[in-house]
């Protein structure tokens, strides 16, 4: 690859493909595609079939926000879930997901509808422990739990527990990207179509969370939902946290482009750096509100929420009142456990409580900053907004890895080779996004051919140092509940 900043070109040696490119555009009838077409051959029974395509979500900014009710910032990408289902009268919750090539059987898993619901009531802690270790396949398991919260809080009737369900997701989506709560929102969502019932989307997000909480306990990426669900093609979703508020969608030019690119590496120890991660997180929180309590500190807004401090008032205040690193033994000895349902703290882990909990702090600081310069890139037509977010995003990646130690070699390597390109090439930003660990890289940048010749060296340039073969993810389809089911 030769690069000639001052000519702003960029020349690559051979016309090899560094990437799949998938850009997905909505189809005028999508229920007549492959996916659907495949997924509905999934139920058997003569009754009436209603189908849900649910985009899968991009972090663009503060993607580990959402449990300290941070803004986050998501892009609902073509990259979808497609969920059908049909209502039956057999007692029973089956469940299967497409084969994923010819050569596989579906996966199919039945429950009785008995095992979910005892004395006109949906089962509670215990029970959910057995039938969820029981079910083992994590997707069964959030389709289940799912359709069980949403009738235990009364969104939809005991009969919704007694349906076939069968969904497939589009080809060669990354382990970087969580499909979770498209799954859960396109079961629902048929389920509702099926039923002619009405679900609100702060009710679809609260059914979530409680089978991130009870079913999975673990961290299932609901920073997107506001994309999954009410999300505008081509737009920005922007949605608070605690309580769940869908801010809007913030639709971008055709002239500007935001992509994912699937890295095409992912830590194992994703799930254990990202724990720690929000369990010292959620100690800076807990000793923020005693140090809160303490001074009788009442000239500033504090309802636990790490986002609801400013950046001053965290340096100027608490800042160096946390402790840059503790031991879990320790802090249980002097504070207790959290409250955090996934934060259960571990005694001979240590934990870095300062760095941590100031991610959040400046992350939340950061979407606000991002979404104003790219309204003034907009309104004023000019490069330098677009910079200015690019580098926002920059400075997220380093947080991502320094503050929050949720960084990867492969991650810091693209994101380098794409600053080197920069706004030369119109390449104005690009960060790690969701967890972390790997898996996905997001990047602000001009629609235009000298842009996407600039990406495709920078992606040949990767590859050439990782021996990774990376992913390109464009296109944007509208959320769930904007697409709404249909009957097949």
């Amino acid at each position: 690859m030769a690069l000639d900043a001052k000519a702003a070109t960029v020349t690559t040696p051979t016309a090899s493909v560094v990437a799949t490119h998938r850009a997905r555009t909505p189809e005028t009838d999508w229920t007549a595609s492959k996916l659907s077409a495949t997924v509905l051959a999934g139920l058997v029974a003569r009754h009436p079939k209603f189908i849900t395509q649910a985009p899968l979500s991009l972090d663009v900014l503060g993607g580990m926000g959402q449990f300290v009710g941070a803004l986050t910032l998501s892009l609902p990408l073509a990259e979808h879930v497609c969920v059908a289902v049909q209502l039956t009268d057999d007692q029973s919750l089956s469940v299967s997901r497409t084969a994923a090539s010819q050569d596989d059987s579906p996966e199919v898993v039945t429950i009785a509808v008995d095992r979910l619901v005892v004395n006109r009531g949906v089962i509670e802690a215990d029970a959910i422990t057995h039938v969820a270790s029981e079910l083992q396949n994590g997707a069964v398991i959030c389709v289940v739990g799912v359709l069980v919260e949403c009738v235990r809080q009364g969104l939809l009737p005991v009969t919704a527990l007694s349906a076939s369900i069968s969904f497939g997701l589009t080809g060669g989506i990354s382990k970087g990207l969580d499909f979770e709560a498209s799954l859960m929102s396109g079961a629902v969502i048929s389920i509702a179509k099926a039923l002619d019932v009405e679900v609100e989307v702060t009710a679809i997000h609260q059914a979530c969370l409680e089978v991130q909480t009870k079913w999975i306990q673990r961290a299932i990426g609901l920073g997107g939902m506001g994309a999954v669900l009410s999300g505008e093609a081509h737009a920005i979703s922007q949605v608070r946290f605690d309580p769940y508020t869908y801010v809007g969608s913030f639709p971008f030019p055709d002239d500007i482009a935001i992509v994912g690119i699937d890295t095409g590496a992912r830590l194992d120890c994703a799930h254990v750096k990202y724990t720690k991660a929000r369990i010292a997180a959620q100690m800076g929180r807990e000793l923020v509100s005693r140090i809160v309590e303490h001074d009788n500190i009442t000239d500033m807004s504090w309802d636990g929420l790490l986002s609801r401090l400013t950046v001053n008032d965290y340096t100027d205040r608490f800042r160096n009142r946390l402790p840059s690193q503790i031991k879990g033994s320790d802090y249980l000895a002097r504070f207790g456990p959290l409250s955090d349902r996934l934060a259960v703290v571990e005694p001979s882990v240590l934990y870095k409580v300062r760095s941590r909990t100031e991610h959040h702090i400046y992350e939340h600081a950061r979407s606000g900053q991002f979404i104003e310069a790219l309204a003034r890139a907009v309104r004023t037509k000019t490069t330098a907004p677009l910079i200015e977010a690019g580098d926002l995003m920059y400075a997220s990646h380093w947080s991502y890895g320094q503050r929050s130690g949720l960084g990867a070699i492969e991650t810091d390597v693209l994101v380098n080779i794409l600053r080197q390109y920069g706004s030369n090439f119109e390449i104005y930003g690009a960060k790690v996004s969701g967890r972390g660990c790997g898996g996905m890289v997001v990047v602000l940048m001009r629609q235009t051919e000298q842009s996407r010749n600039a990406l495709d060296s920078a992606l040949a340039d990767y590859r050439q140092q990782t021996s990774l073969t990376p992913t390109l993810l464009s296109g944007s389809l509208p959320g769930a509940m904007v697409s709404g089911a249909r009957r097949a």
